[in-house]
């Protein structure tokens, strides 16, 4: 059937509301590209229009710059591919500067993925996003090992995962703010009712391994007892599957 059929006498298909409501964002369609997928979107400019989109999510931001993970990022596997990006970024300030001027002109809902290694870490690029026009809400990562806890992932457990989300709440006084749980765990159940109790605004459970179509299945790692594979040094990142 020509979709123009489906539509009603007198009305074209632009006439058509596709807006969904996630928390407190409206967004004009259900599209919204996921974080670590699309680069900060305007690398993707010359390919889709990226205001024909719900909105996108940017990759992930860090108080300072991240330079990631050696060459090569990614690995074949009979059963689908193994990435290493390391969280490459350019770090908030960067971001703010050279980034957020232009992706301002872009009328769609852009989502702001923020990480951190500690919690004053998380707080600080939250503050820093706050001061400035833009971004529609924010996306926290919870992924990322607390180093001041031995390096235990702060979405692995129901009291930290509690911790950095209250502490972003505070910070994030201008904006929704949603949160990416981490499938790696033992009860997400458990993780998401205390991340919902730490005063989450919006509940928005994706992560390495639940992605919106399933592409994306846990972690994983590769080894080459010969040692002749540049992944024998032990990257260890998402695997996912076409």
């Amino acid at each position: 059937m020509n979709p123009a059929d489906a539509v009603p006498r007198g009305h074209s298909p632009a006439d058509v509301d596709l807006s969904v409501t996630v928390g407190t964002l409206r967004l004009r369609n259900p599209i919204l590209a996921a974080s670590g997928t699309f680069g900060y979107g305007l690398e993707f400019a010359h390919l889709v229009n990226l205001e024909s989109l719900g909105g996108f999510v940017t990759k992930g931001l860090s108080k300072e710059p991240i330079e990631g993970a050696p060459s090569p990022r990614m690995c074949e596997t009979p059963s689908g591919m193994l990435n290493a990006v390391g969280l490459q970024n350019v770090g908030v300030r960067t971001f703010v500067s050279e980034k957020l001027p232009v992706l301002r002109k872009i009328d769609t809902a852009i989502v702001v993925n923020v990480f951190g290694y500690t919690l004053e870490e998380y707080v600080e690029v939250i503050r820093v996003l706050e001061g400035e026009d833009g971004p529609a809400a924010y996306e926290l990562n919870i992924s990322c090992p607390n180093v001041k806890k031995g390096g235990m992932q702060f979405g692995s457990d129901p009291a930290m995962a509690a911790e950095v989300v209250s502490a972003a709440r505070r910070a994030a006084v201008k904006r929704p703010l949603w949160v990416k749980l981490s499938p790696l765990v033992t009860d997400i159940g458990l993780i998401a009712k205390a991340v919902v109790k730490a005063g989450k605004q919006d509940r928005r459970a994706i992560g390495s391994g639940d992605q919106a179509d399933h592409l994306a299945v846990g972690m994983g790692n590769v080894q080459d007892c010969k040692c002749t594979n540049p992944w024998a040094r032990g990257h260890r990142d998402g695997f996912r599957r076409a």
